[in-house]
């Protein structure tokens, strides 16, 4: 079954209770926006977080794997990206982050869209939704992150990029899921740093 997608309005889209994300996982989700926003897409999907986290921080999770000579090209076709954007997004999100040039200003967002107080805390609703699938996928990495912070009198979860990794990962029913453990993923080496990080989280 094909992946419902939802508007802009709908409120199923929204992540299923607030939550922190650590920084690394917030660089992913920022670099998700920018292609949902590079196909004019307000809605953000699973693929697009997974070429965040690969474009992001390769280094951090390919440690998962045990070969990774061919995991570029099924990244690419995971995420439906072509090797000419790939390459584009990979000098692209580069050049932004040694720069040191805020997110919303590559995307080119509005002015009264840009501040925030904490950029852990994504602002989705206001530009951005995610699809029925991504939600899922946090629902359950906020079930496994097993660290909390306090926003006002709420403890909420904080969210690694390993949460949301092994999320994807173990979800059977998903097409992106299946393909990303047939890469030889080591999801018991994932599913440890998810949910018994060495550190606590950034």
């Amino acid at each position: 079954m094909p992946t419902r997608k939802t508007t802009p309005g709908d409120n199923a889209a929204q992540p299923a209770s607030p939550r922190r994300l650590t920084r690394d996982l917030t660089r992913a989700v920022q670099l998700a926006m920018m292609l949902a926003h590079s196909r004019a897409s307000e809605i953000l999907e699973v693929s697009d977080l997974l070429a965040g986290l690969y474009m992001d921080d390769w280094d951090r999770i390919s440690r998962f794997w045990e070969s990774t000579d061919d995991i570029e090209q099924t990244m690419r076709q995971l995420c439906r990206i072509s090797p000419q954007r790939w390459n584009y997004w990979l000098e692209y999100y580069s050049e932004i982050r040694g720069s040191k040039k805020k997110w919303w200003e590559a995307m080119g967002l509005p002015l009264h869209l840009r501040k925030k107080k904490d950029e852990r805390e994504i602002p989705m609703g206001r530009f951005f939704q995610f699809s029925s699938e991504l939600a899922a996928v946090f629902k359950e990495a906020d079930e496994i992150a097993p660290f909390q912070d306090r926003i006002g009198t709420r403890s909420v979860p904080i969210v690694s990029s390993e949460c949301v990794l092994y999320a994807i990962a173990q979800n059977a029913r998903s097409t992106i899921g299946r393909k990303l453990l047939a890469t030889g993923l080591d999801v018991a080496a994932l599913e440890q740093a998810a949910r018994f990080p060495r550190r606590p989280p950034v």
